[in-house]
């Protein structure tokens, strides 16, 4: 038999080498240290989002119960028909009240319930002023209907009625008095455009000078034939619909003729559609002019 050799493992010495433990310990504490500083930020925010809404709560009950903000000046500005008193006692308003009472918008709404306000602005002052602003309906006219008296507005908006406490004659001595239409034909989209129409005949008539001639009781409104004057001596002026510079133009040339001659008219027709030209005259009995103090118009 051959020589035999038995050939044993190869094992490599380990390398590895053994980390004192006071390194280790070091370690451990460099660790804690780091996330220690990493977790510190968030504690503090943490404490601080605690805080937060505590201090805000404080500070509400400190406003709201500080005789600091306690309403010492309210201003009501705009309003020349609306007296403040009435406005503020609508709003539920006064002196006294805390400021942070206040709901602006929920007031606006009740001041904006007042017959002679179209809107208001309620605004908060800190730490003790209100002011309140108003826009006033701007009366142009007084709608007579069969059972009471209306202020209309220039956008035809029947606003307020008139009481008997109101001193109308004061008040709104220069308005015209309409009559033909009542406040709900006023919501109407024709009922609107013929109180739109007899305003600007209206206003032609004064712009042409002849309110100063035959000063004017009435204005009628009717669908079927249009806008009719009716002058304080009680002339009828029918004008139609439209076209009433030239209308008046015709007008005034009838009444200077008139007047010339010494006549007067019970009614004029200036109301043709087609011609403008044609202009129908009612006289008025003789025996009408013979009364002392008599008016032509």
């Amino acid at each position: 038999m051959g020589n035999t050799r038995k050939i044993q493992p190869n094992r490599r010495k380990s390398n590895k080498r053994r980390v004192p433990v006071k390194q280790r310990v070091q370690s451990v504490g460099t660790g804690a240290k780091s996330l220690a500083s990493k977790a510190g930020p968030i504690v503090v925010l943490a404490v601080i989002g605690l805080a937060i809404p505590y201090f805000a709560l404080q500070a509400y009950y400190f406003a709201v119960g500080s005789d600091y903000f306690a309403i010492e000046t309210i201003r009501v500005t705009g309003n020349k028909q609306a007296e403040a008193p009435d406005l503020l006692e609508i709003a539920g308003l006064e002196t006294g009240l805390n400021v942070f009472d206040v709901d602006p918008e929920r007031m606006q709404i009740l001041v904006a319930t007042h017959p002679w306000v179209v809107n208001a602005q309620v605004e908060v002052e800190l730490p003790r002023t209100v002011i309140i602003k108003v826009d006033e309906h701007v009366p142009s006219a007084i709608l007579v209907d069969e059972e009471q008296m209306w202020l209309i507005d220039q956008n035809g908006v029947a606003f307020k009625a008139l009481e008997s406490t109101d001193n109308a004659d004061a008040l709104f001595g220069d308005l015209p008095f309409m009559t033909g239409q009542q406040p709900e034909d006023l919501k109407l989209e024709n009922g609107k455009a013929l109180y739109t129409d007899a305003l600007l005949a209206l206003e032609s008539y004064e712009t042409a000078g002849l309110h100063k001639v035959a000063p004017l009781s009435e204005v009628h409104m009717d669908r079927v034939l249009g806008i009719s004057f009716v002058t304080q001596g009680g002339v009828e002026i029918r004008l139609g619909r439209g076209v009433y510079d030239e209308r008046l133009r015709r007008l005034a040339a009838v009444m200077k003729s008139l007047e010339e001659d010494g006549m007067r008219a019970e009614y004029i027709l200036v109301d043709h559609e087609e011609y403008l030209d044609r202009v129908s005259v009612g006289m008025a009995p003789v025996n009408s002019m013979d009364a002392e103090g008599a008016d032509r118009w």
